[in-house]
Parts: C-alpha cells; structure tokens; sequence
C-alpha cells in the first residue's frame, strides 16, 4: 500500500469514517483496511527518526565499498569519522567482513528498531 493511502487512511479514521467508506475511498477491500488498522491497534504510529548516533545508509555503502577494497576496519572508521568498534559491531552483526552488504544491513537495523518490541521471557 502506497503511504499517501496509508497517510489517506488514518485522515480519515481519525475523522471517525466507517471502514467501509474509507475502503471506497482508497480503492481497496474492506478487509485491507481492517487489517491495517488492526495491526496499529487503530492509532496512527509515530514517524519515524534515525538517532544521529546511527549509521545512515551511505555510511553503510562506505563500509561495503571499503570491505570490498580490502581497508582495515580500522581505517574505515577513520574515513567515516567512527569508532573503531562500531564498524566492528556493524560488520559482526552483519554477516562479517566478507559477506556485508550495506543494503541487508540497513534493512536489518530498521527492523530492530521498531517499537513496540514483542515481549520475550
């Protein structure tokens, strides 16, 4: 579903619309929406912010590039202006030196720091 549906829906959920019209209005099946609304609890989730702390995706690239070219770790964190241990800590978590990929990498840091996390014991 394209964000301007998504951004459509929560307009006009919070305008207090049935499901049904808002599933005619952006041309999808009742259900869809239903089941949207569902998965966020009916509350429209907070946008998203990166820390400044985190690496961006053109950092990763770097490191992917750099991998590639055979540089230290060392030396990497020295292009990037970075802590030595965390272009470790990224390259460890991300398949090692050998087998990163700055866009898996990415993708998987976007997903570990989704909130709410699930409740583990």
């Amino acid at each position: 579903m394209t964000d301007e549906r998504k951004k459509r829906i929560w307009f006009l959920w919070k305008q207090g619309k049935p499901m049904a019209f808002i599933a005619k209005d952006i041309m999808k099946p009742p259900a869809t929406v239903y089941s949207f609304l569902e998965y966020h609890g009916g509350i429209e989730p907070d946008i998203r912010r990166r820390k400044a702390t985190d690496l961006t995706l053109q950092e990763r690239e770097c490191i992917s590039r750099a991998l590639v070219a055979g540089l230290s770790l060392r030396a990497i964190s020295r292009q990037l202006n970075r802590s030595p241990s965390t272009i470790s800590r990224e390259v460890s978590r991300n398949r090692g030196a050998h087998k990163y990929r700055a866009y898996l990498a990415e993708q998987l840091a976007l997903k570990k720091a989704k909130r709410p996390k699930s409740f583990i014991l």
